[in-house]
């Protein structure tokens, strides 16, 4: 016995169905088919590498930013002082730096622990310094 199938969207159209066939366009849904839902398998291949670099990228960035993998975190004791006319951070780092030591370094803690994206620094600022 034959059966005549209308698929959505196609109104008028009539396809024949054999013996373990579907009427319409051989696949598993017509109306999907002509909505533009399906892809080939090499449609399918090309959004899975699509998805798998996006992913990547988005990976990639974040630990660009500092969010991917583990970290290591120091806590340093500090203490407040506070900045008289004329101090630069240059000098209150000098003052910090053990003898050998790189004041370079400490400069770079400095602004690391107060927040400052220059070493200016103003008569009266209170800075955290590393309590020695």
């Amino acid at each position: 016995m034959s059966t005549y199938v209308i698929p959505a969207g196609r109104a008028g159209w009539v396809g024949r169905a054999g013996a373990g066939q579907r009427a319409g366009y051989g696949g598993s849904s017509a109306a999907g088919r002509a909505a533009g839902r399906w892809l080939t398998r090499r449609g399918r291949v090309a959004a899975w590498l699509l998805a798998a670099a996006l992913a990547v990228a988005a990976y990639g960035i974040g630990a660009a930013a500092g969010g991917g993998g583990a970290e290591s975190v120091s806590y340093v004791p500090t203490r407040e002082v506070v900045v008289h006319q004329g101090d630069s951070l240059w000098s209150i780092a000098e003052g910090l730096t053990p003898p050998g030591g790189d004041v370079r370094q400490v400069v770079a803690l400095l602004q690391e622990l107060n927040g400052l994206r220059s070493p200016s620094i103003r008569g009266g600022d209170v800075l955290l310094v590393p309590a020695t």
